[in-house]
C-alpha cells in the first residue's frame, strides 16, 4: 500500500511539470506573437510614412499645369516646383530636389512615423522625360527604426511617348514571341508568348483588348503581376489611336508643291523647314517611289531641328529629323537611319531599319549593341497606307512605325520602339518586341503615377541623394 502511494506522488509532480512546461510554452508563444504583431505594425506603418512621401511628390508633379507649346514639366523642374512650398533643391547641384528641410511627420495611433523623399527629372529638357523619386518611412523602435523604401515613377503632365504596340484594329501574333511593355488591340488580340529557347529576357507587360484577348500565357505566370510577366486583359477600354493621316497632310499642306503634277519643295520655305525635306524619285505612271541608297542624315543637317508640331492635341511630333518623303508608295531595301520615311500611300520594306545615334534608356544610360555601339531609337516611319517589313530580319529594328492602315512582319524580327496602326498589326512569325521611346511620337498625357517598387534593404541612413546620381 504504501508503495502504491508513492506512485501516486510521482504521478501528481510528472502531470504537474507538463502543466508548468505547457505553461512556459504558452508564455513564450504569446511572447513571440506579440513581438510578431509590434513587428508588423512597425512595418506597415513605415510602409505607409513611406506612401505619404510618395503622395507628396505626385501633388506637387500633378499640380504642373502644361500649355500646348509652352515649357514642359522637366525642362526646368525648379520652375515647375516653384508653386510648392514642400521642396526644395539639393545643394550638391545634381539637380535633385527634397521635400521639406526636416522629415515629413505623419504620427499617429501611438507611433511616431516620419518620411524624407527626394526626386529628380531622368533625363532633364526632355519632352517626353518621366519624374524617378524614392521615399523612405521610417518608425522609431528604441534604438533601432523600422524602415521602408519606395521607388516611384511619375508621368508628368503634358505629352508622353509611345512606348507601346497600339492597333485600332486586331493583332495577331501566331509565332512564339517575347513581349516587353505594353500591347493594346480596339478590336481581339491572339497572342503567343515564347517560354523556352535562347530568349535573353522574360515577357513582362500588360497585354489587352477591347474585344478577346485569346492568349497564351507562360506557365509560370500567374496573370497578376506585370513587372515580371505578362498579364493580359479582354473588354478593355479603347485607346484613342493617332492618325497618321493628320501628321502627312500637314507635310504635304506646308511643303509640298504639286500645282504642275510635278510633286516638289514649296518655294520659298521662309521657316527653314522645308529645307529638310527630300522628295524621293518616283514613277509618273505607277507614282511609286525609288531609293538609291540608304536613307540618312545629310552632312548639312547638323543636329536636326527642334520643331514641336501638335496636331489637334492628338498627338505630337518632335520633328528632328530629316524627312524623305514619297507621294504614293515606296517599295525599297534600304537601310533607314535617325530620318523620318514617310510615303502617302504603302511602305514595303525588305531590310532592317536602324538606327546609330546615342539615346538613354529610363535610368539615363546609354543604350548600346551586343558590340558596344550606341544606338538611338529616332527613326520613324509613317505610311498613308500599310506597312510591309518583308523576310527575317536578324538585326535589331530601332523605329517608331506609324501607320494608317495595317502593319504587318513577315518573318521573326526584333523591334526596339513602339508600333502604332490605325488598322491590324499582324506578325506571321514570332517577334521580340521592346517598347522603347521613339524621340518623335508623342501623346497627351494629364500625368499619372507610372509605377512603384518597393526596395528591399532602405538601409540605415535617411541620405537619398546617392540614390539619383
Amino acid at each position: 500500500m504504501k508503495s502504491q502511494k508513492g506512485i501516486a506522488l510521482i504521478v501528481s509532480m510528472v502531470v504537474l511539470l507538463i502543466a508548468t512546461l505547457f505553461g512556459v510554452s504558452s508564455f513564450q508563444s504569446s511572447q513571440l506573437e506579440e513581438r510578431m504583431a509590434g513587428n508588423h505594425r512597425f512595418a506597415v506603418s513605415a510602409l505607409q510614412a513611406a506612401e505619404a512621401g510618395v503622395n507628396d511628390m505626385l501633388d506637387a508633379v500633378l499640380a504642373f499645369t502644361y500649355n500646348p507649346g509652352g515649357p514642359t514639366f522637366c525642362s526646368d523642374i525648379g520652375t515647375s516646383l516653384s508653386g510648392s512650398g514642400d521642396w526644395s533643391v539639393v545643394s550638391d547641384g545634381s539637380g535633385q530636389y527634397a521635400t521639406l528641410t526636416e522629415p515629413g511627420d505623419i504620427s499617429g495611433g501611438g507611433l511616431t512615423k516620419t518620411f524624407t523623399a527626394i526626386m529628380k527629372c531622368q533625363d532633364a529638357g526632355v519632352d517626353s522625360a518621366h519624374v524617378i523619386g524614392y521615399s523612405r518611412g521610417v518608425v522609431p523602435d528604441g534604438d533601432y527604426e523600422t524602415a521602408r523604401l519606395i521607388k516611384v515613377e511619375i508621368v508628368p503632365p503634358g505629352y508622353d511617348a509611345f512606348k507601346s504596340m497600339l492597333a485600332d484594329g486586331d493583332i495577331t501574333i501566331p509565332g512564339n514571341s517575347v513581349i516587353n511593355g505594353d500591347v493594346h488591340s480596339n478590336g481581339d488580340l491572339s497572342l503567343k508568348i515564347r517560354t523556352q529557347g535562347n530568349i535573353r529576357f522574360p515577357s513582362t507587360g500588360s497585354v489587352t483588348a477591347s474585344g478577346t484577348a485569346d492568349f497564351e500565357v507562360p506557365a509560370n505566370s500567374d496573370g497578376s503581376d506585370c513587372l515580371n510577366f505578362v498579364c493580359t486583359a479582354s473588354g478593355a477600354a479603347e485607346i484613342p489611336v493617332p492618325k497618321a493621316q493628320s501628321f502627312i497632310n500637314h507635310i504635304k499642306t506646308n511643303y509640298i508643291d504639286e500645282t504642275t503634277g510635278v510633286w516638289s519643295l514649296k518655294e520659298p520655305n521662309t521657316d527653314g523647314v522645308g529645307s529638310y525635306i527630300t522628295v524621293l524619285p518616283y514613277d509618273p505612271g505607277t507614282g511609286e517611289c525609288s531609293t538609291t541608297g540608304p536613307l540618312v542624315e545629310p552632312p548639312a543637317f547638323g543636329d536636326g531641328r527642334d520643331v514641336e508640331i501638335d496636331l489637334d492635341n492628338e498627338v505630337k511630333i518632335m520633328d528632328r529629323n530629316y524627312i524623305y518623303f514619297c507621294q504614293g508608295d515606296l517599295v525599297t531595301g534600304e537601310t533607314f537611319e535617325g530620318v523620318t520615311v514617310m510615303a502617302a500611300g504603302n511602305i514595303t520594306h525588305s531590310g532592317a531599319a536602324t538606327v546609330s545615334a546615342e539615346n538613354l534608356d529610363v535610368d539615363g544610360n546609354p543604350i548600346t549593341d551586343d558590340e558596344g555601339n550606341l544606338i538611338g531609337i529616332d527613326t520613324l516611319v509613317v505610311s498613308g497606307g500599310n506597312i510591309l517589313l518583308n523576310g527575317t530580319t536578324v538585326a535589331e529594328t530601332y523605329a517608331a512605325f506609324w501607320s494608317v492602315g495595317d502593319f504587318t512582319q513577315n518573318g521573326t524580327s526584333a523591334i526596339f520602339g513602339s508600333i502604332v496602326a490605325g488598322g491590324s498589326i499582324i506578325n506571321n512569325g514570332g517577334i521580340n518586341f521592346t517598347a522603347v521611346d521613339s524621340s518623335t511620337l508623342y501623346k497627351p498625357v494629364s500625368g499619372r503615377l507610372e509605377g512603384w517598387t518597393e526596395l528591399e534593404d532602405p538601409g540605415d541612413t535617411p541620405v537619398l541623394t546617392g540614390l539619383l546620381n
